[in-house]
């Protein structure tokens, strides 16, 4: 009876085997697949299809392994939520899967755990907002995309709250007026952006007062002037350019 009982687990053992990596008439992926990872005797990941969709668990591995992503996925819609592992073990970031490509919010975690950021998908590019958080929780800095491109308001700030920092990106490069204040939140410095690049008067402030002013034009710094008694930057800068032309 044993010897019988034997037999028949090894018949469906090699049964169930044989049937891994399986393509239908058409080519279309079906039922279990597996595949190794070149070299070495590690399976980079598990997972079950339906005429070439992924369907269930599908489990990925790292070289030493560990798991390294987990995908459960909706039916036969091909769309699946993710947790992405380090290889230590520790998560590293979860959400949604379309296909092969991140859509919707995705949480992002630093080695402790903790949530570092987030980050809105669609369909593989970066559209809609990003934050970075700070380890209470609270926003570092946030961002708003368009298509895979920085495009909307920016905005960062210190721990406590302060803005640091605050313009605007239109296409992925700064445009309009751009303002960066210190932890006191007075202005260090303020001017404007065209496609990216300095353009026009940009002041320099301290002890949020204006001290110098710097005009651009494009991207090219054109002149500088002291708007107080003494600029010691200006006076060095001078003393320089007068050795050099000595």
């Amino acid at each position: 009876m044993k010897i019988y009982l034997v037999a028949i687990c090894v018949f469906f053992g090699l049964t169930s085997w044989s049937q891994v990596n399986q393509t239908d008439a058409q080519g279309r992926k079906q039922g279990a697949w597996e595949k190794m990872y070149e070299g070495i005797d590690q399976v980079r990941y598990r997972g079950q299809f339906e005429n070439d969709i992924p369907v269930g668990t599908f489990t990925y591995y790292h070289e030493n392994g560990k798991m390294k992503s987990q995908i459960e996925y909706r039916g036969t819609t091909g769309v699946g939520y993710a947790r992405m592992y380090e290889t230590t073990g520790k998560i590293m970031a979860e959400g949604l899967f379309h296909g092969t490509k991140r859509d919707s919010v995705w949480r992002y975690y630093g080695p402790d755990g903790d949530l570092v950021s987030t980050i809105t998908w669609k369909m593989g590019e970066k559209h809609g907002l990003e934050r970075t958080l700070f380890e209470d929780g609270s926003v570092a800095e946030r961002i708003e995309w368009k298509h895979g491109e920085k495009d909307g308001l920016w905005v960062r700030k210190y721990s406590d709250g302060t803005t640091r920092s605050r313009g605007t990106f239109v296409g992925g490069k700064l445009e309009g007026d751009v303002q960066y204040y210190d932890q006191e939140g007075l202005p260090m410095w303020i001017g404007s952006y065209v496609r990216g690049l300095k353009h026009g008067n940009w002041y320099i402030f301290e002890n949020g007062k204006q001290k110098i002013r710097e005009i651009y034009e494009m991207g090219e710094l054109i002149d500088r002037e002291c708007l107080v008694e003494h600029c010691e930057e200006l006076e060095e800068e001078e003393e320089q350019e007068e050795t050099t032309n000595e």
